[in-house]
């Protein structure tokens, strides 16, 4: 382990910051990170010791280096989980290339187009779910319903299992939101379930097999790597991983997005008056708040900024923080549709940038259209603040809008 370098203006709280738990950052962390940016590549001696990236160039340097820092550690202090490594998020090269080119053909731009119009159809549903009510708790009904939803097309599953899926989320994965412990033992569990049921579905539909696939499950029992069919547990693995995936940043970003806008009426305004500015709003929105936190195990020593680090230590990519880096990007703190730089690490980089990134842009800009269509004049209501954390993620657990 190496020392911080000399000179560097680190916060007082820095040495025992618990990045996943601390209130501060729970509360609003942008104020946090503007003075982390001020101390490049600070440390924490915090969860066994972690360094903290916090510039835009600093976390895209740890990003885009595979071969100094290891995608086989996401959190501090390391966990292991259920079924060993995940696929194909946890594996480093060259195991990680084989995995990433399959999956990559059925999460490209064609392939997502052919769920958009589903995907619409699942969004026009949940908002005439609500359709009447002059309120409505957004986070519950419409954020995380809808990328269950598309995952389902996504996977080539039947709505009632995806509502068992969904049951089984909110019962294990969702619990004890601000609780690291809870949650963590609530994921371990709810994983290992769906580990076993997506391994008997895998089996399931590898015995007939002879008809066009309808889903990823449907590919995944057909793909072949090195000439070989994949086993029960390398699909299961890969099954829980990407439903996971592509779940819970989605419905974080959708609701982070609709807390600024619905304090933000001239946002709102602009969004429903020009539809055709909304790709470019989601960009924004997201560089505004890049919500995910990862780690990485250093491999070799390696220098970041002016910091050396040690091969063995941890180091945390806050890509929220990078997002407001005014080194990066005029007037960070402002969310600007007209801004010609929303370049952002939402979706990572290098080589293990998300593959899910063309779905997620998908739901996201169907949902802002979809919104700005059907409720022209929504707000958030002010006797009840939207209830929010930061950790891994930076999300909404609760808006409630008026309609």
């Amino acid at each position: 382990m190496s020392a911080p370098a000399e000179g560097s203006a680190c916060p007082a709280w820095l040495p025992t910051l618990d990045i996943w738990t601390d209130t501060g950052l729970h509360a609003d962390p942008y104020p946090m990170f503007e003075e982390l940016r001020a101390c490049p590549m600070g440390r924490s001696e915090a969860l066994g010791g972690y360094w903290v990236a916090s510039r835009y160039a600093d976390v895209l340097a740890v990003l885009q280096d595979s071969k100094s820092f290891s995608n086989e550690v996401l959190f501090v202090p390391p966990t292991k989980d259920p079924s060993g490594r995940r696929i194909p998020i946890e594996l480093d090269p060259p195991e990680h290339g084989p995995f990433k080119a399959m999956l990559a053909q059925w999460f490209s731009p064609p392939a997502v187009r052919k769920w958009e119009s589903r995907a619409r159809e699942h969004f026009r549903s949940l908002l005439a779910a609500v359709e009447g009510r002059d309120e409505v708790e957004f986070v519950s009904a419409v954020a995380v319903s809808f990328p269950f939803l598309v995952m389902g097309e996504v996977f080539g599953l039947d709505t009632e299992t995806v509502d068992m899926l969904r049951e089984w989320d909110e019962a294990g994965m969702r619990k004890g939101t601000n609780d690291l412990e809870a949650r963590r033992t609530a994921t371990r569990s709810t994983r290992v379930r769906m580990l076993e049921f997506f391994g008997d579905l895998a089996e399931q539909r590898s015995k007939d097999s002879s008809g066009p696939a309808s889903g990823m499950i449907d590919e995944l029992v057909r793909a072949e790597l090195d000439g070989e069919r994949l086993s029960r547990d390398v699909i299961a693995n890969i099954c829980v991983t990407m439903w996971n995936a592509g779940l819970h940043t989605t419905s974080n970003v959708l609701s982070n997005s609709m807390v600024h806008l619905s304090a933000r009426p001239e946002l709102r305004d602009r969004l429903r008056a020009e539809p055709d500015i909304v790709p470019g709003a989601v960009e924004e929105l997201m560089r505004y708040e890049s919500i995910v936190s990862q780690a990485r195990v250093v491999v070799r020593d390696v220098t970041i900024g002016d910091q050396r680090i040690s091969a063995g230590d941890h180091i945390v990519t806050l890509t929220g923080s990078a997002g407001r880096d005014s080194d990066v990007y005029d007037q960070p703190d402002v969310i600007d549709f007209d801004r010609t730089n929303k370049r952002h690490l939402m979706f990572g980089a290098g080589l293990h940038r998300c593959i899910g990134a063309h779905v997620a842009r998908m739901e996201l800009q169907i949902a802002l259209s979809e919104i700005h269509a059907a409720w022209p004049n929504y707000r958030a209501d002010p006797a009840r603040p939207a209830r929010r954390h930061t950790g891994l993620e930076r999300g909404t657990d609760e808006l409630w809008l008026l309609l």
